[in-house]
């Protein structure tokens, strides 16, 4: 079993150009660029189906489920800590 990494990026989600950045872990065989084109489309499907309703959450939970039907076990790394000195 392999692990991978995906990075996750909702970008400007306040209008002001905050990005929110989450990364998986996956445990599995290879991903593929199939696998990739699977995953965008069901945070797509997930968006249209909530229409003007839809959150970083739920899109996380889209692509986690997508991973989880392929056979894929996916943790997530705790988000982003920010440090300012």
């Amino acid at each position: 079993m392999r692990e991978q990494f995906i990075r996750f990026i909702d970008e400007d989600v306040d209008g002001c150009g905050t990005d929110v950045t989450v990364i998986a872990r996956v445990y599995g065989k290879d991903i593929t660029v199939g696998t990739i084109d699977r995953i965008k489309d069901a945070i797509c499907n997930y968006k249209n189906e909530n229409e003007g309703e839809w959150d970083t959450d739920g899109c996380l939970d889209a692509a986690q489920d997508q991973l989880e039907v392929e056979g894929y076990e996916v943790s997530w790394i705790n988000e982003e800590m920010e440090i300012c000195f």
